[in-house]
């Protein structure tokens, strides 16, 4: 995202690669095991899990930053496997 921020010098620059699913960069959340970690707050972890999973989060992560760079949204919505 720098190059859309103009954190960098963007002369003499364009795109090359726009929407490509193979370019997706996936965020992870990891619950601790408390067995291993002191102080985990493995409740508060799983309430965040939750929070990030469920479906109106989801939607509002898929719309998140639509038509502010282009017609995309900044961030994509999870595919939740069982």
């Amino acid at each position: 995202m720098p190059y859309r921020r103009s954190i960098i010098d963007q002369s003499g620059m364009s795109a090359m690669v726009t929407g490509d699913e193979r370019l997706k960069r996936p965020f992870l959340l990891a619950i601790a095991d408390p067995a291993k970690i002191a102080g985990a707050r493995v409740d508060l972890a799983r309430k965040l899990a939750s929070f990030l999973r469920s479906p109106e989060t989801q939607v509002w992560i898929s719309e998140f930053g639509k038509g502010k760079y282009d017609d995309r949204s900044l961030f994509f919505p999870v595919v939740i496997l069982h």
